[in-house]
This record gives structure tokens, sequence and C-alpha cells, in this order.
């Protein structure tokens, strides 16, 4: 080609392009041949000042509604990301576990400073009165504070029919005050990844969140709009059901969610927790959810088995590979040591918990 040409760039959805200087606009006119027409372009979503800071929740064992310590300690802090270690920088404290019990899923809105963490149902830690279905804001700044923004059990009727499994885990009734007490929280030891609420992520535009309902194996979409809204209504309000992938011997246990791009990415396990299941029958799975069509792709983007050794829980123990899912205590492992540190009890079943994206575009699985 010769001459005048009129050269036009199209951008994926979620990307734009950098005017200025070096990086040009999207309409370019050259006279061909020619070399050196090049386009900057960013995805806004990538965009970070500074070090940032990085936000964990923690558990606090005990019943943090018993008036006791149990109530008092951090279940929500954050450090700057590019410290050494807290000996140099003490955490800060955000959260008190009474002001958001147990939380594992979590966002944040960049436009409000705002932080989002879902209710999860741990092993001797107590949850508040929102029970399994709590969502919670914390507002950062000099003095952080905390609230509750809805109760999903609250929407368990048409349309909706929320279930998140309450009913597996009954009151809980034991659980001690104090942080250092010791309970034995019987109907939670099976319910683990089971019931209740998973991981959550939040939309480029910072206006949706997305869940997962672990009982009932869905994606929950929350409209909170930009500011967060106070309330959440039923017209805010999605579920989505997560597809299956046809396990053997077991069944799919969804918990990490990711936006990424315009898509929102789900992964799940097959458990093979059922009689008869072994090591051959873990399985991994990443699906995506399309926002807009408001559809699942039943498709899978990734799948891989989870028969691999993976390593030791501890350098002293074995098993050095993933175990299928159990209920039954006498299927953990105890261990060999019989001096201090006291035999370990574990037992290595797989929650594929985290996805992300890193520069390229790599998909990193947290398991």
């Amino acid at each position: 080609i010769t001459g005048n040409v009129r050269l036009e760039f199209t951008l994926p959805n979620t990307f734009y392009a950098s005017n200025g200087k070096a990086g040009n606009t999207t309409v370019r006119f050259a006279t061909a041949p020619a070399t050196g027409i090049n386009l900057g372009a960013n995805n806004p979503s990538d965009y970070c000042p500074g070090t940032p800071d990085v936000i964990v929740t923690c558990f606090v064992n005990g019943n943090p509604l018993g008036g006791g310590t149990a109530g008092t300690g951090d279940a929500l802090v954050k450090f700057p990301y590019g410290i050494a270690n807290a000996s140099s920088t003490m955490p800060t404290h955000l959260a008190n576990a009474n002001e958001v019990g147990p939380v594992w899923g979590a966002a944040y809105q960049r436009e409000t400073e705002k932080v989002f963490t879902a209710a999860f149902l741990k092993r001797h830690v107590g949850l508040l009165s929102a029970g399994l279905g709590g969502i919670f804001t914390t507002q950062l700044g000099t003095t952080p504070t905390t609230a509750l923004l809805v109760d999903l059990e609250t929407f368990s009727g048409a349309p909706h029919n929320i279930d998140l499994g309450q009913s597996v885990i009954g009151t809980r009734s034991t659980l001690p005050a104090s942080s250092t007490g010791s309970s034995e929280d019987p109907t939670a030891f099976g319910a683990v990844g089971k019931v209740g609420l998973g991981g959550m992520t939040i939309s480029d535009d910072g206006r949706t969140l997305y869940v997962i309902n672990l009982y009932q194996k869905k994606l929950i979409s929350i409209n909170i709009g930009v500011p967060a809204k106070t309330t959440i209504t039923s017209a805010d309000i999605n579920t989505y059901t997560i597809p299956d992938p046809g396990c053997t011997n077991g069944t799919s246990r969804p918990f990490a969610v990711r936006y990424y791009q315009g898509k929102v990415y789900v992964g799940t396990i097959c458990s093979a927790e059922n009689s008869g299941g072994t090591q051959s029958n873990l399985h991994a799975y990443v699906y995506t959810f399309d926002p807009v069509a408001t559809t699942f792709n039943n498709t899978a983007v990734a799948n891989f088995s989870l028969n691999y050794p993976k390593g030791k829980i501890h350098t002293l123990e074995t098993p050095a590979k993933w175990l299928p899912w159990s209920d039954n205590f006498a299927d953990m492992y105890f261990g060999t040591a019989s001096s201090p540190p006291f035999p370990r009890t574990m037992r290595p079943q797989p929650i594929l918990s985290d996805i992300d994206f890193v520069e390229n575009g790599d998909m990193v699985l947290g398991f």
C-alpha cells in the first residue's frame, strides 16, 4: 500500500487510548509505507499509585458477641505492601471481631476508599447477628468505621430464595466469650466450605459486588452503586447458578471469584467426598460469567486434575498430596511427634480459594 491512509485502532472494551505526546489517538493519518505508528493504551483498573496497602482478614477464637476478649481482637487490619515484616511496621487496626465477625471474601471500592467483607464460617469462631449472610463495609480514614451493609439471608423468599445453609450449623451456643477459651463446635466441623459465603470481588467501575453462595452454589451480584448505598433492596440482588462440571464420586464446591477485564471468573473443585472417592477424582475448574449477557459459559476456561504431589503440610509430616474431602474426624492425619510441637491434626482437602491475574494476563490460582 502506498499513499495517504487513515488508520483506526479498535481496543478491547476495558482499554482506553492514552492520549498525549507519546500515547497518540485511535484515529491516525499517515503516508504509506510508514513505520512507528504506535498507540498507547491502558486499563484504568490496573493503575495503582505509590505503595498500596494490603488489607487482611483475621480470625479470633470464640463468640465475638459474648462480651469478652473474643470480641475485641483484630478482625481486619492493613499494612503497606513493601514492608519487610511486622517488626518494622505494625499492622493498622481497621475493625474488631465484634464489628465484622469471621470474614474472608473482601473487595475494595477505590472511588470511596471503602472495604467490603463477607461473613465466613470458620470452626471455633462465632458469627455476628447477621449470621452467614452478613456483608460489611469499613470506611478507611483516620478513624475507620464499620457497618453492616446487608444480610443476604433476608432475601430467602421469592424471587431470590437465598439459602446459605444456616439450618446446617444451628446456634453454636457453646463458643466461649474468651479468645483463649476452648470449644468443640461440632456442627461447624463438616460445614466449612459448604455453607455461607465464599470469595467476593468488585467490578472495575466499583458498582457491583459479586459473592459466592457456597450452599446453593450460586453467584450473587449486588448493585451497590458509587458511592456505595447504605441500604440494599431486592431490586439490587441477582443470583446465577454456577455450572456443574459433573464430578465423579464427589460434588462441585465453588469458592473463588474474580472480576477481570469485563468478565467474572469463578473457581470450583470436584471434592471426591462421596464413598469410593479417590485423589484421582479431585479436579479444578474455572468458568467465566458475562455480566452484560448475565450468563455463564458452560465450557471451563481452565480445568486440570489435582492428582499431583503438592508438597507436605509440614516438613515432618505426611501426606504430600491433596486428599478427598471428609467430615469424619477419624480420617484426619494426626502426625507423629511425641514431644513439642505435639502431633498436628490435618487433612489437605483442596479449596480453590482465589483467582488473580498478572501483568501479561496469566491467571494465578490460589488453593
